[in-house]
């Protein structure tokens, strides 16, 4: 094992080929799963594979820039104008989705933290109900663990996927993981300005070093122009699948021997308490059945704590309101994109008062 190490160290192009190979192909049975993250966990799971061999495989961070900006633009093409007028129609019904599932997982973060199976704000960010790749993104420009944040999002992405699926069978009706891997025509004017805007939101974020800016200024900014139509935001599958490449190697190739082990000994725990979170948000989508006359599956897929583009995924192939649905989970997240920093600092205050008082 030393000596294919140290040849693909010597030999960096046949080490990415190597990772390249070993990641479609572990794709490629997440894939035949039907999970809807495939791409990201596939990129994750093989970028770990290499560096707990050892690999001196490494994203450079400009190249990370570029991934996080358009996946900024393709996050900016789902906050539709139909969208946003179905949260003002029913804010109130909203409000309340929204406000209860972040309060559970609030609840498990904080459990997390203080049975100490992961540290800090670490637990809250893997808590946190959001698209999981932002979620990372996030979590490491605010001094938290990248790869244990991961661990536990895609993690419950995974089981919020199996679990959606078995609901959405007992209903009738099957999901399905939408495919990436097609060429449709590009439209190259529309992909030009895309890649424009991107490139300016990017600088701006860099010179005026907004934490997670690359990735959340070109949102909000692609969103906008977005709707009022001076852009269309153009994104070919295949720049998409490049984009979840680089943000799951990038993750992967971070962890280390030391986090892998210490990953591996809390996953019993981790899977425990995703299992409670999604205990609590099935009580919820009970909750909006009975009082609010909420289908079960379309209450079920709103307060699902996974993903948003996982559950938009699902969504789109079972029988549901999915303008509901993809109202409370966009909410949810535009909610934890401007409560999480907040609550990552009081959290890091917090341990650091109990660390000073402890010594």
């Amino acid at each position: 094992m030393n000596k294919v190490m140290s040849f693909l160290n010597q030999h960096t192009l046949v080490g990415w080929a190597i990772l390249s190979l070993l990641t479609m192909s572990i794709v490629g049975g997440l894939v035949l799963l039907k999970l809807p993250a495939a791409f990201l966990i596939g990129a994750i799971i093989g970028g770990l594979i290499f560096a707990i061999m050892g690999s001196p495989l490494r994203i450079p961070n400009r190249v990370f820039v570029v991934a996080q900006s358009l996946l900024g633009c393709m996050i900016a093409r789902v906050f539709s104008v139909s969208v946003l007028e179905n949260i003002a129609a029913h804010w109130i019904l909203v409000f309340i989705s929204v406000l209860s599932v972040l309060g559970c997982s609030f609840l498990v973060g904080l459990f997390l933290q203080k049975r100490q199976i992961l540290p800090g704000s670490t637990a809250i960010w893997g808590s946190w109900p959001g698209a999981a790749s932002v979620m990372s993104i996030m979590a490491e420009a605010y001094g938290a663990d990248i790869r244990l944040v991961a661990l536990m999002q895609y993690l419950r992405v995974v089981m919020v996927a199996v679990l959606a699926s078995v609901v959405a069978l007992s209903v009738g009706s099957s999901s399905s993981t939408a495919s990436l891997i097609s060429f449709p025509p590009v439209m190259w004017h529309q992909l030009i300005g895309t890649l424009l805007m991107a490139g300016i939101c990017t600088w701006v974020a860099l010179r005026t070093k907004i934490p997670a800016g690359p990735m959340l200024l070109t949102m909000g900014i692609g969103a906008v122009l977005n709707n009022l139509g001076w852009i269309q935001i153009e994104l070919p599958p295949v720049l998409l699948l490049i984009t979840y490449a680089l943000i799951g190697w990038t993750i992967g190739l971070k962890f280390t021997k030391s986090v892998f082990m210490y990953a591996l000994a809390v996953l019993p725990k981790l899977i425990a308490v995703i299992a409670l979170l999604l205990g609590m948000c099935g009580c919820i989508a009970l909750a909006l059945v009975e009082f609010a006359g909420v289908s079960p599956l379309t209450a079920y897929l709103a307060t699902s704590p996974g993903g948003a583009d996982s559950i938009a995924i699902i969504a789109a192939s079972v029988p549901v309101d999915v303008a509901f649905v993809m109202s409370v989970q966009l909410m949810r997240f535009i909610s934890v994109l401007l409560m999480g920093p907040i609550v990552s600092r009081i959290m890091a205050v917090h341990v650091r008062k109990q660390t000073d008082l402890k010594s």
